[in-house]
């Protein structure tokens, strides 16, 4: 006896479904095989100068994808790396390591300034010092850079146990080196030696683990820390009740130690200091980093 054309065709229905997927499965891995060299391929990380510049067509380059498709992804730039590094007028590679800036950093400053740097961990140090005056703090034990030379110029007014001193103008001639430091700082040089070295002083800042800011975000803090600390006006007395001096006056005690730095350097300094500061800052806020 037949089967039923009815019940032969309930029959043939799921073994149709079956092949339809199996097919559709295939198409589906096939497509995936011949595009997975478009989807796996890694980006090339080359900075936003190079990436800009269009890239000549090689041999090897990915057929043309028609306008209304979706662009593929870059092909691989090994090869032409050495020419974009050897490109003029960009010089966009950051420094290797620290010994590299700092070799670099002593090349561009003028030999007063780099006699007064130190090279031991000058990266780490010069973070920490950055970070330490964005909290209103004087760093003295990890300073990239040596202390001012001379002695702390005072005049004695009075002995005794409660002997009081006069901080005299010549002190902010110990602080000279360091104006000059910062008006190179200010300069294009100085700017674009911050910029290609950011990327180290950024990982160095990280491992440090202090915050949650990036390095040029605590840079910006610590020169807005320096430029709210108060105009230096008349005479500072002073009283020694132990082994470094304090102010007499007990509001200008209570400061911070990055503003009552501001106050050593003299009337003078203090004025030159924060006009420059107010240009580096105005720098460092246009940098795109």
């Amino acid at each position: 006896m037949s089967t039923p054309p009815s019940l032969l065709a309930r029959a043939l229905i799921p073994l149709g479904v079956i092949i339809l997927l199996a097919v559709a499965a295939a198409i589906f891995l096939f497509y995936l095989q011949s595009q997975s060299a478009a989807v796996k391929r890694p980006l090339a990380r080359l900075p936003a100068q190079e990436v800009a510049a269009p890239q000549a067509a090689s041999s090897t380059s990915q057929p043309t994808v028609k306008p209304e498709a979706a662009p593929a992804a870059p092909p691989e730039v090994t090869t032409q790396l050495p020419e974009v590094a050897a490109a003029p007028k960009v010089q966009v590679d950051v420094f290797a390591d620290a010994n590299a800036l700092w070799g670099s950093l002593q090349g561009a400053v003028t030999a007063s300034v780099a006699k007064i740097l130190l090279p031991e961990e000058f990266v780490r140090k010069f973070t920490i010092v950055v970070y330490g005056l964005s909290e209103g703090r004087v760093v003295a034990q990890s300073r990239p850079y040596s202390a001012p030379e001379g002695l702390f110029a005072v005049a004695k007014l009075s002995d005794g146990p409660q002997a009081q001193f006069r901080l005299l103008p010549q002190n902010a001639d110990r602080y000279e080196l360091y104006l000059e430091a910062l008006r190179w700082v200010n300069s294009d040089a100085g700017m674009m030696m911050y910029q290609r070295s950011y990327p180290l002083l950024q990982s160095a800042f990280e491992e440090l683990g202090i915050g949650k800011r990036s390095f040029h975000q605590v840079a910006i803090i610590a020169i807005d820390n320096l430029l709210a600390a108060p105009d230096v006006v008349g005479e500072f007395i002073l009283e020694q009740p132990k082994s470094r001096y304090t102010y007499l006056d007990s509001e200008l005690e209570k400061l911070p130690a990055s503003h009552k730095l501001m106050l050593r350097i003299g009337a003078k300094h203090n004025l030159a200091v924060k006009q420059l500061l107010r240009q580096v800052r105005q720098r460092l806020v246009a940098l795109q980093l």
